[in-house]
């Protein structure tokens, strides 16, 4: 005679981890300096397990898309990568206004599929128009109407771009004057996909499909240090495909958590032959801080770096390998 314990399956194969997601999701209208607000989809849950960081939008992927947007000179007509981009994929949406074409990448399962609801929603609405179509020698109107978000009488109201208020530490922005007009420009491809850092076959499939991306974004994605070195071998692995390879960069939204992984980052790039700079948050946001949006007035220090290669380091310009990493497909490491 069979007991039941014979007959009983293993729990394992009754297992649905997805049982334990909350799937729900809400529209949230972010708005980016002086742009139409963009829709994303989020999770209604805030939660920060290891596997479901990529479900909220923290406040560094709005601090990175208030710089794309106020250096948007720098992505017309380029080719970007947004690394780790959780469900929202802010700043490569926000790229994907002025860049050629974008692809918003992540490697974890659970926030692909909102990812490509919101990359679909976004290519439906705003690769379709333009923001203003413009003449050579047309009259520039300023990029932004400058308002105070704090809560004090401090004058936010200097334009941007006027050097002069700049130089008197005023809370201008300082961008070129390229980048204070949205003329039209052609529309390519908006697009997601998973990748796996430090994956060789899936970082060379990107390459394959024709990614050659000059500008690469990533918002929070250095939080773990084992993370790191698979991050900058995929960053490498691009940056070396690139059409001009010195000066391909990433722009990195950077939040120091523990002093030990940025230590980490700036060696392992030095060792990948990059070198990491600091851009000053004068460049693309008022300066002073009480006038930052609300979703910002945070007591983390928002930071963007920029990563590139560095011809002076040895080894700048060496093949990346491999071997000494492995993919990471069960999460998104921030």
């Amino acid at each position: 005679m069979t007991s039941n314990h014979d007959v009983e399956a293993e729990p394992d194969c009754f297992f649905n981890p997805d049982l334990f997601v909350n799937k729900s999701l809400v529209k949230v209208n972010y708005s980016i300096q002086d742009l139409e607000q963009q829709p994303v989809w989020v999770s209604a849950a805030s939660c920060t397990d290891h596997d479901q960081t990529g479900e909220i939008v923290w406040p560094i992927s709005i601090f990175l898309s208030w710089f794309v947007a106020a250096r948007r000179d720098l992505f017309r007509d380029q080719q970007v990568i947004e690394l780790g981009a959780g469900c929202a994929g802010l700043p490569g949406l926000i790229a994907s206004r002025f860049a050629k074409d974008v692809l918003v990448t992540d490697g974890n399962y659970l926030v692909l599929e909102t990812l490509q609801r919101n990359v679909a929603e976004t290519r439906g609405i705003f690769r379709t128009i333009t923001d203003h179509s413009c003449e050579p020698g047309e009259p520039v109107e300023p990029m932004f109407k400058s308002t105070c978000y704090g809560q004090s009488t401090y004058d936010c109201s200097v334009g941007v771009g006027d050097e002069k208020a700049l130089n008197n530490n005023s809370s201008a922005v300082a961008v070129s004057r390229d980048a204070l007009t949205s003329c039209w420009h052609e529309k390519g491809k908006l697009e997601t996909r998973t990748l796996l850092w430090g994956d060789k076959e899936s970082v060379e499939a990107v390459v394959n499909e024709g990614w050659r991306p000059q500008i690469l974004l990533g918002a929070d994605i250095v939080c773990w240090i084992d993370f790191v070195t698979p991050l900058l071998q995929t960053v490498k692995f691009l940056f070396l495909h690139a059409p001009d390879r010195e000066r391909a960069v990433l722009f990195l939204g950077f939040v120091n958590r523990a002093n030990s992984t940025e230590r980490f980052l700036y060696a392992q790039a030095r060792a990948f032959g990059m070198s990491v700079k600091r851009v000053p948050h004068e460049t693309f946001m008022p300066i002073e801080k009480r006038c930052w949006p609300s979703e910002l007035q945070t007591a983390q220090e928002l930071e963007v770096l920029s990563i590139s290669l560095d011809p002076t380091l040895e080894g700048y310009d060496s093949p990346v390998s491999f071997e000494e990493s492995r993919a990471y497909d069960w999460a998104t490491p921030c």
